[in-house]
């Protein structure tokens, strides 16, 4: 997710054929039946099935972070299809309700990184259509909701505190583009944004405690986030100097989420790659890459 390779696999470096259910169960089988009841106790069959789904998901999203020419139409094809038919959850054990929900939101940031540059795409200097940039942008908030309401799930199954470090890395994507809306200049997408981005950061502030990368993650999301509100002011104090302020009125929300969520001016903001979303450019370092990097100098001046 952070400009990582998921699992390390490159299917060009290698033709070992992808592993199978078949395969996993029979190793599986091959364990003592004390051990297997001892680590295993909920069923083979269903665990198996999530981890190749992992691995497949895994290997699409190295596919789309590595952005191989031509390949874009049969990306966006496979990632239709790698869905899965939803099963009831009710009745799993809760290590296998934790893989499946793992797993979704490990494909819905997967949807996010594929259509994300193209939201984008402006702020690098490629060229897109309206319509292609529109469709990009209701597929990438669709999968940010579909995101949220993962961690809903998982929060009222009680199974957060079996949340891993991998589903940090998870939730950045979709917290990219609740961030995003968060400088619409529609009220509604705003304060939904702002409502789903605060509902992920609790998620943050839960895991903190246990994993050190959920405090860098919250603290990076913070600062973006308040350096939209400083900009959403700023904007609002230019347009009640240069206009009428009854003929140009400035919108106040009464009830704003996230310690006061003013209306951003889209003319006065940024764009939101220059606040916190990578490039995917790997030939150089961005902006971004110098908020990422492992330097405890910068991570102090967080604190």
């Amino acid at each position: 997710m952070i400009k990582g390779r998921p699992l390390r696999i490159r299917l060009e470096d290698g033709d070992i054929s992808p592993a199978s259910i078949q395969d996993m169960k029979h190793d599986l089988t091959q364990l003592p039946d004390a051990i297997r009841n001892l680590y295993f106790p909920f069923e083979i069959q269903r665990i198996c099935r999530f981890w190749c789904k992992l691995v497949e998901i895994s290997l699409l999203l190295g596919t789309i972070v590595l952005k191989t020419a031509g390949q874009a139409e049969a990306t966006e094809d496979h990632l239709s299809a790698c869905g899965w038919p939803e099963e009831d959850v009710d009745i799993m054990h809760p290590c296998e309700k934790m893989c499946a929900y793992h797993n979704r939101l490990l494909y819905c940031a997967t949807c996010v990184a594929f259509w994300r540059p193209r939201v984008v795409s402006s702020s690098r200097g490629e060229q897109q259509s309206d319509s292609e940039r529109v469709k990009a942008t209701e597929k990438a908030r669709e999968a940010a909701v579909r995101s949220n309401g993962v961690l809903e799930s998982i929060l009222s199954h009680g199974l957060l505190r079996y949340m891993k470090s991998q589903s940090i890395s998870a939730l950045v994507p979709p917290m990219q583009i609740h961030l995003l809306d968060c400088k619409s200049s529609t009220t509604s997408v705003r304060v939904l944004g702002a409502n789903r981005l605060q509902l992920c950061m609790q998620i943050l502030v839960e895991l903190k405690e246990t994993y050190w990368a959920a405090e860098f993650a919250l603290k990076l999301f913070e600062r973006a986030y308040e350096w939209i509100l400083r900009q959403s002011k700023r904007g609002e104090s230019n347009a009640s100097l240069l206009g009428d302020s009854r003929s140009q009125p400035v919108q106040i929300l009464t009830t704003p989420p996230l310690q006061g969520l003013s209306t951003p001016s889209s003319d006065s903001l940024l764009s939101i790659d220059e606040i916190f979303m990578p490039d995917y450019d790997f030939g150089g370092y961005s902006r971004t890459d110098i908020l990422w990097r492992p330097d405890i100098e910068f991570f102090c001046k967080l604190q």
